[in-house]
Protein backbone atom coordinates (compact mmCIF):
# COMPACT_ATOMS: atom_id res chain seq x y z
CA UNK A 1 0.00 0.00 0.00
CA UNK A 2 1.26 3.30 -1.18
CA UNK A 3 2.43 6.00 1.53
CA UNK A 4 2.24 9.26 -0.33
CA UNK A 5 -0.41 10.86 -1.73
CA UNK A 6 -2.84 9.42 -4.72
CA UNK A 7 -2.15 10.78 -8.30
CA UNK A 8 -4.46 13.02 -9.20
CA UNK A 9 -6.27 13.14 -12.97
CA UNK A 10 -4.04 15.62 -13.66
CA UNK A 11 -0.73 14.12 -13.21
CA UNK A 12 -2.14 10.86 -14.86
CA UNK A 13 -2.77 12.88 -18.19
CA UNK A 14 1.00 14.47 -17.88
CA UNK A 15 2.21 10.74 -17.22
CA UNK A 16 0.41 9.57 -20.12
CA UNK A 17 1.44 12.32 -22.28
CA UNK A 18 5.42 12.24 -21.70
CA UNK A 19 5.42 8.47 -21.98
CA UNK A 20 3.97 8.72 -25.10
CA UNK A 21 6.26 11.24 -26.01
CA UNK A 22 8.99 9.17 -25.06
CA UNK A 23 10.17 10.23 -22.06
CA UNK A 24 11.77 7.56 -19.46
CA UNK A 25 10.17 6.96 -16.33
CA UNK A 26 13.30 8.95 -14.77
CA UNK A 27 12.60 12.29 -16.30
CA UNK A 28 8.63 12.06 -16.14
CA UNK A 29 9.05 11.98 -12.45
CA UNK A 30 11.24 14.39 -12.22
CA UNK A 31 9.41 16.73 -14.19
CA UNK A 32 6.27 15.71 -12.18
CA UNK A 33 7.77 16.22 -9.16
CA UNK A 34 6.84 12.46 -8.09
CA UNK A 35 9.03 9.61 -7.38
CA UNK A 36 10.16 6.97 -9.95
CA UNK A 37 8.48 4.23 -8.45
CA UNK A 38 4.71 5.83 -8.59
CA UNK A 39 5.23 6.37 -12.15
CA UNK A 40 6.30 2.99 -13.25
CA UNK A 41 3.68 1.77 -11.10
CA UNK A 42 1.21 3.60 -12.87
CA UNK A 43 2.08 2.70 -15.99
CA UNK A 44 2.32 -0.81 -15.48
CA UNK A 45 -1.63 -0.67 -13.42
CA UNK A 46 -3.44 1.93 -15.87
CA UNK A 47 -6.54 0.09 -15.49
CA UNK A 48 -6.28 -1.94 -12.44
CA UNK A 49 -5.39 1.05 -9.96
CA UNK A 50 -6.62 0.73 -6.04
CA UNK A 51 -10.18 2.03 -5.60
CA UNK A 52 -10.55 5.41 -3.51
CA UNK A 53 -10.20 3.70 0.22
CA UNK A 54 -12.82 3.45 2.56
CA UNK A 55 -12.47 5.03 5.91
CA UNK A 56 -14.36 3.78 9.23
CA UNK A 57 -14.92 -0.14 10.62
CA UNK A 58 -16.47 -2.20 8.39
CA UNK A 59 -20.45 -2.92 8.49
CA UNK A 60 -21.63 -4.54 11.21
CA UNK A 61 -24.47 -6.30 9.17
CA UNK A 62 -24.04 -7.31 5.82
CA UNK A 63 -27.22 -6.58 2.83
CA UNK A 64 -28.55 -9.81 3.30
CA UNK A 65 -28.56 -9.52 7.30
CA UNK A 66 -30.14 -6.44 6.53
CA UNK A 67 -33.38 -7.62 4.28
CA UNK A 68 -34.08 -10.52 6.60
CA UNK A 69 -34.42 -8.05 9.47
CA UNK A 70 -36.87 -6.12 7.49
CA UNK A 71 -38.88 -9.36 5.96
CA UNK A 72 -38.60 -10.12 9.55
CA UNK A 73 -40.09 -7.11 11.36
CA UNK A 74 -41.99 -5.92 8.83
CA UNK A 75 -45.87 -5.32 10.44
CA UNK A 76 -45.06 -7.82 13.27
CA UNK A 77 -45.36 -7.02 16.88
CA UNK A 78 -41.62 -8.11 18.22
CA UNK A 79 -38.97 -6.45 19.99
CA UNK A 80 -35.52 -5.85 18.93
CA UNK A 81 -33.97 -8.57 21.41
CA UNK A 82 -36.63 -11.60 19.82
CA UNK A 83 -35.65 -10.47 16.22
CA UNK A 84 -31.86 -10.77 17.34
CA UNK A 85 -32.40 -14.08 18.38
CA UNK A 86 -34.63 -15.38 15.95
CA UNK A 87 -32.43 -14.20 13.56
CA UNK A 88 -29.10 -15.40 15.31
CA UNK A 89 -27.46 -12.23 14.55
CA UNK A 90 -24.41 -10.98 16.72
CA UNK A 91 -24.55 -7.86 16.59
CA UNK A 92 -26.39 -5.60 19.61
CA UNK A 93 -29.89 -4.32 19.62
CA UNK A 94 -28.95 -0.78 18.78
CA UNK A 95 -27.33 -2.22 15.57
CA UNK A 96 -31.14 -3.66 14.44
CA UNK A 97 -33.13 -0.47 15.63
CA UNK A 98 -30.30 1.49 13.41
CA UNK A 99 -31.25 -0.61 10.03
CA UNK A 100 -34.92 -0.54 10.85
CA UNK A 101 -34.66 3.10 11.27
CA UNK A 102 -32.22 3.49 8.11
CA UNK A 103 -35.02 2.69 5.51
CA UNK A 104 -37.87 4.39 4.09
CA UNK A 105 -40.23 1.51 4.02
CA UNK A 106 -40.38 0.70 7.73
CA UNK A 107 -41.39 2.69 10.40
CA UNK A 108 -42.16 2.34 14.05
CA UNK A 109 -45.53 2.70 15.03
CA UNK A 110 -47.80 2.77 17.79
CA UNK A 111 -51.06 -0.39 17.56
CA UNK A 112 -54.41 1.27 17.57
CA UNK A 113 -56.05 0.53 20.50
CA UNK A 114 -59.29 -1.26 19.35
CA UNK A 115 -60.53 -1.45 15.87
CA UNK A 116 -62.66 1.04 14.56
CA UNK A 117 -66.70 0.22 14.66
CA UNK A 118 -67.74 -0.99 11.38
CA UNK A 119 -71.76 0.09 10.53
CA UNK A 120 -72.83 -3.37 11.60
CA UNK A 121 -71.77 -2.49 15.51
CA UNK A 122 -73.56 1.28 15.44
CA UNK A 123 -76.48 -0.47 13.73
CA UNK A 124 -76.65 -3.22 16.79
CA UNK A 125 -75.68 -0.81 19.21
CA UNK A 126 -78.93 1.85 18.38
CA UNK A 127 -80.88 -1.00 18.12
CA UNK A 128 -79.87 -1.67 21.91
CA UNK A 129 -80.24 2.17 22.90
CA UNK A 130 -83.42 2.02 21.20
CA UNK A 131 -84.79 -1.41 22.69
CA UNK A 132 -84.10 0.23 26.61
CA UNK A 133 -85.80 3.85 25.19
CA UNK A 134 -89.67 2.54 26.98
CA UNK A 135 -87.57 1.80 30.61
CA UNK A 136 -88.39 3.74 34.00
CA UNK A 137 -87.86 2.24 37.33
CA UNK A 138 -85.21 -0.47 35.67
CA UNK A 139 -82.35 2.09 35.58
CA UNK A 140 -81.88 2.09 39.25
CA UNK A 141 -81.09 -1.53 38.96
CA UNK A 142 -77.90 -1.23 36.72
CA UNK A 143 -74.82 -0.04 38.01
CA UNK A 144 -72.85 2.46 35.87
CA UNK A 145 -69.06 2.59 35.43
CA UNK A 146 -67.07 4.56 32.79
CA UNK A 147 -64.98 1.82 31.84
CA UNK A 148 -61.57 2.99 33.25
CA UNK A 149 -58.99 0.14 33.18
CA UNK A 150 -57.31 -0.03 36.50
CA UNK A 151 -53.79 -1.66 36.40
CA UNK A 152 -52.77 -3.11 39.95
CA UNK A 153 -49.25 -5.17 38.83
CA UNK A 154 -48.15 -1.73 36.73
CA UNK A 155 -48.45 -0.39 33.42
CA UNK A 156 -49.47 -2.57 30.29
CA UNK A 157 -47.25 0.21 28.45
CA UNK A 158 -48.10 1.44 24.79
CA UNK A 159 -48.18 -1.97 22.18
CA UNK A 160 -46.12 -0.61 19.18
CA UNK A 161 -44.71 -2.71 15.85
CA UNK A 162 -42.35 -1.83 12.81
CA UNK A 163 -44.95 -0.72 10.04
CA UNK A 164 -44.17 -1.59 6.67
CA UNK A 165 -45.45 1.67 4.48
CA UNK A 166 -45.54 -0.73 1.19
CA UNK A 167 -48.46 -2.55 2.35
Amino acid sequence: MGRGRLLIDFEKGQIDAFHKSGYSNRKIAKVIGRSECSIRNYLKNKHNLPKKVRFGSKPKLSPREKRMIFKEASNKSISLAKLKHNLQLNVSKSTVRRALLATENIKFAKKVRKPPLTPAHKQARLEWANGKIGWGTEWHHVVWSDEKKFNLDGPDGYASYWHDLRK
